[in-house]
């Protein structure tokens, strides 16, 4: 078997190769930030599902009425409200925990192993949540709407960043 062997080919003696070895590895860099939003997303998962346990374990009692028969008509009215009000603070609890438990749980799985449809439901949860931040602080002005208005949009403008693209869209 005769080689070719030229002036700018090394000789097949020669220690160099060509090629670096083939290595089978599928690990990927995760960005530092996609760890961390992943990481609260898991956090923010298991309080709701706290929340809702013991919502359903321990639910608020309505205030108890007092033993007295005249009980003026303002009275039983502001008792019906406050009842009206754990009711309905029980309800949005267990509508927000049903949307906010699988999405959490999702959006943290699909960030921490790096899947592009992770991070494709991460964008459009946090813009959803900071548009709605924006609907609703218009009628409810609260410190909290600014905080999660500043962190759903931080982690919006993040996630679209070139280099964190790149980290779930790269090839394993």
């Amino acid at each position: 078997m005769s080689y070719v062997s030229g002036p700018n080919l090394p000789s097949p003696s020669s220690s160099s190769r060509l090629h670096k070895p083939l290595t089978f590895s599928n690990k990927r860099e995760r960005p530092t930030g996609v760890t961390i939003l992943a990481a609260l997303n898991f956090i923010a998962t298991a309080i709701y599902v706290i929340l809702l346990l013991s919502n359903i374990l321990a639910p608020p009692k309505p205030p108890q009425q007092t033993a007295s028969n005249g009980q003026d008509q303002f009275e039983r009215a502001r008792t019906q409200f406050e009842e009206s009000q754990a009711s309905a603070r029980t309800m949005t609890l267990v509508c927000t925990s049903l949307v906010g438990i699988p999405s959490g749980l999702a959006v943290g799985i699909g960030l921490w192993r790096l899947y592009p449809w992770g991070r494709k439901l991460a964008l459009s949860l946090y813009g959803g949540g900071a548009l709605l931040t924006l609907l609703l602080s218009y009628w409810v002005a609260l410190s909290s709407s600014l905080i999660g208005l500043l962190i759903s949009g931080a982690a919006f403008v993040y996630l679209l960043r070139p280099d964190v693209q790149a980290a779930f869209y790269d090839a394993p």
